[in-house]
């Protein structure tokens, strides 16, 4: 799966789990009604009565949590194996190179980096020469990527849960902004 269709997949499931929370909370509010008695209070909308329907949506939310973890596991598992790529043999000879020198300038590590540093394994091996020489560079953007994807991982499943929708992360509002901030920050549409 490409990182757009994991994006727009991912954004389904938090759009399913939302209209999955109003209609369960409206059933759920509709049966508490018709089983109250003259007098008693009129349910307040948006929240899941009965243990029943609370079991039932408790069993979905795993339902849209596992798929979500199926999707973010595809990428994180194509992303490791790029992580994990053998340079090029230009790259190790490049590296094996910048050993040998004394003094290393940044921008011809940045340089460097900007040739081969697509390959994690050579950015990593510029990077720790670059190091021991006196310069710094970011972290391996493939390492950052794999922590994000961990990240929107967790986030998904903390909040495609029960506790969480009756907390408003099944509004509008919440989805909106978890899908800009989280979603698409992760999984950029090209």
């Amino acid at each position: 799966m490409t990182k757009n269709n994991a994006n727009y997949e991912l954004k389904v499931i938090l759009d399913r789990y939302a209209q999955d929370y109003a209609n369960t909370a409206e059933a759920s509010r509709q049966a508490f009604m018709q089983s109250a008695k003259g007098g008693d209070m009129i349910p307040e909308p948006g929240h899941i009565y009965g243990n029943e329907y609370k079991a039932q949506f408790k069993e979905r939310c795993r339902g849209y949590q596992a798929n979500a973890e199926k999707i973010l596991n595809g990428i994180i598992a194509d992303t490791r194996a790029k992580a994990t790529e053998a340079p090029s043999d230009e790259a190790v000879r490049v590296v094996q190179m910048l050993q040998l020198r004394e003094e290393v300038a940044t921008d011809e590590v940045y340089n460097l980096l900007e040739v081969y540093g697509s390959n994690a394994q050579a950015y990593k091996a510029i990077a720790s020469v670059a190091a021991s020489k006196g310069v710094r560079v970011r972290p391996c953007p493939i390492d950052e990527e794999l922590k994000d994807l961990e990240a929107l991982k967790r986030d998904m499943a903390n909040t495609l849960t029960l506790a969480n929708a009756e907390g408003g992360h099944a509004a509008e509002g919440f989805l909106s902004f978890f899908k800009a901030v989280s979603v698409d920050k992760v999984l950029p549409v090209i």
